[in-house]
């Protein structure tokens, strides 16, 4: 199966999660309205405020099991905090913003498992395809036994065994469309560079988690200062406090984005690790052939007579076992590679397990099964997400009520010196639309990567069916039943409809928060999810074969690119196609 286009479309690009960063102050903030502010006023408003922060602290208790009970009761009490429309808006937007992060929490979960499949989908589509090649190699085998003589298929041998050695001037070992397959050469040299990356990852990450355990510990003297102090300093203990927890989740975000950083490169270096293996015996398997050339001369004209057992062996599998493949080239799972057969025997498989039987009609059944799953588990996250959006649309709508509450007496000049005035706000800041719009703007573009998924599983499923058709076709072979899904295109068109209407909405949300007055650090957040989108939907455009509008989107995340580090905003890591230039290199000195 031939590679179409590159795989960096499918990758999913950071996401900066709000929750994290509010975590801290916003239970805090609530907790010191009820205590400070409502201290003594025994309304029926303040009993549910009361009770609704019990059931989020109780829901929080039971996630912190993280078992799949806890959340079940987790959710539940989160349900009833939410529901309950006696409390003040500022509790009710709490309590509905941690609903909707419960239910984003759990389809990013859902989603992960999404990635893990479609991993596993990804490889099981490979090995169809490399079994396939091998039908196509013994037909070409069959049709052409006789024109091979010892000598010419030696050489070729002598040469494969060059190219997959390579060297220090030749790191490739073929190529093929537009993609490439490493030499042993590249590998080990890339194998030697990544190591070197996961270690300073490595001590990064110690380094950020020991200040992040200083940042924390300083918070709880601050804490404890607060609540012994009285007066003013009671309230600068408590917004040292707060700032100090927002520094640490503002470490947590940097620690879990080098962690993020950290598995693409391990990931790399498992493939560069299993390439250098595939190689090695590559290299060992052409060796061993050419051993066996002149001694297997004789069998030749037999061989003719058996591809078409091989065929269908490797169809529909059998009592007699086929010859076992020897290893092609070495790509990893979802990666499509065509390799040489060695001398003339079908010969291809993947440097990963195979996962599901050794015939073309049982990994088809497996992949079956697998797009099923794939399906429930896209359902269960779609649902989520859509909850998780509708919780904060609830919580950006009490939110607007508590600020127009507190809006008024900011602003009144009669109380600008009252001491309750930074209070007040703290809680609007906490309570601002904006915060839950900029939270439903996320959940609406994973919405769109979770559509996104699925465009680009169905279109690797249309690329199968068109090459296992095609190849079994040649040789009077049926397509396996669970190939032969006719409605793929439209449930592409259909995905791609949905991804593209969930990455507009999250721009709409986006560029409203970019041009408002926002607290940051929302604006500047708003900025880089712009780009982000605008790489989404790149991708989108590229997945449909929309060649127009992808170059549009990337002249588009180029430039809000350039802007954004011009304004030195902080993005996350970038694909190729839009990492910023390098810096030119300094002119050197003149000569004395």
């Amino acid at each position: 199966m031939s590679p179409r286009r590159s795989n960096s479309r499918s990758r999913r690009f950071p996401t900066f999660d709000l929750s994290k960063m509010l975590k801290a102050s916003a239970p805090v903030a609530v907790s010191l309205f009820a205590s400070l502010w409502l201290a003594g006023c025994d309304t029926p408003a303040n009993q549910e405020d009361h009770k609704v922060q019990a059931q989020v602290a109780d829901a929080q208790n039971a996630l912190a099991r993280g078992d799949d009970a806890g959340l079940a009761a987790a959710t539940k009490m989160l349900e009833q905090a939410a529901a309950n429309a006696d409390a003040t808006p500022l509790t009710r937007s709490y309590a509905k913003s941690s609903l909707g992060q419960i239910e984003q929490d759990t389809a990013s979960q859902t989603m992960r498992q999404i990635d893990q499949d479609d991993a596993s989908l990804h490889q099981l589509i490979w090995e169809i395809s490399q079994l396939a090649q091998q039908v196509d190699q013994s037909r070409a085998v069959a049709a052409s036994y006789d024109k091979y003589d010892p000598k010419p298929a030696q050489d070729a041998l002598a040469a494969k065994i060059a190219a997959a050695q390579g060297g220090p001037n030749d790191l490739v070992w073929f190529k093929q469309d537009n993609s490439s397959a490493p030499s042993l050469a590249a590998v080990t040299q890339t194998i030697s560079q990544l190591q070197s990356q996961l270690a300073k990852q490595s001590d990064d990450l110690k380094a950020l988690k020991d200040q992040r355990t200083q940042v924390l510990d300083e918070a709880d003297q601050a804490d404890k200062s607060s609540e012994i102090s009285k007066g003013q300093q009671s309230v600068d203990d408590f917004k040292r406090a707060a700032d100090l927890r927002k520094q640490a989740g503002d470490l947590t975000v940097q620690i879990e984005k080098n962690q993020a950083q950290t598995i693409p490169i391990q990931k790399d270096l498992e493939v560069a690790q299993g390439q250098q293996v595939v190689l090695q015996e590559l290299i060992k398997e052409f060796q061993d052939q050419g051993k066996s050339l002149d001694a297997g001369w004789k069998s030749v004209q037999d061989a003719v007579a058996s591809q078409a057992v091989l065929q269908k062996q490797i169809v529909a599998g059998g009592p007699e076992t086929a010859p076992a493949p020897a290893p092609a080239a070495a790509a990893p799972a979802g990666t499509p590679d065509a390799g040489a057969p060695a001398a003339g025997v079908p010969a291809a498989t993947s440097i990963l397990p195979p996962t599901a039987g050794q015939s073309i009609n049982d990994k088809a059944d497996a992949l079956g099964k697998l797009i099923e799953q794939i399906s429930h588990e896209r359902s269960d996250a779609l649902a989520n997400l859509n909850n998780a959006i509708q919780h904060y649309r609830d919580a950006a709508t009490a939110g607007q009520e508590y600020f127009a509450i507190l809006d008024p007496k900011i602003k009144d000049p009669a109380n600008a010196q009252r001491p309750e005035i930074d209070a007040w706000k703290n809680l609007q800041a906490v309570a601002n639309p904006a915060v839950y719009r900029m939270q439903e703007a996320l959940a609406r573009r994973q919405l769109a990567e979770l559509y996104l998924s699925q465009v680009d599983n169905d279109d690797r499923l249309t690329q199968l069916q068109d090459e296992v058709g095609k190849i079994l076709g040649a040789v009077n072979i049926p397509i396996p039943s669970a190939l032969a899904d006719a409605g793929l295109d439209q449930d592409k068109k259909s995905a791609a409809d949905s991804a593209a209407a969930a990455y507009k909405d999250a721009d709409d949300e986006i560029d409203s928060l970019t041009h408002s007055a926002a607290p940051d650090p929302l604006p500047k957040l708003a900025r880089v999810q712009h780009v982000l989108i605008l790489l989404g939907e790149l991708q989108l455009a590229l997945a449909t074969g929309d060649s127009s509008t992808a170059h549009d989107k990337l002249t588009q995340a180029i430039t809000e690119r350039d802007d954004a580090l011009r304004d030195g905003l902080q993005l996350p890591p970038l694909p190729s196609e839009i990492l910023p230039p390098p810096p030119p290199a300094p002119t050197p000195a003149p000569a004395t």
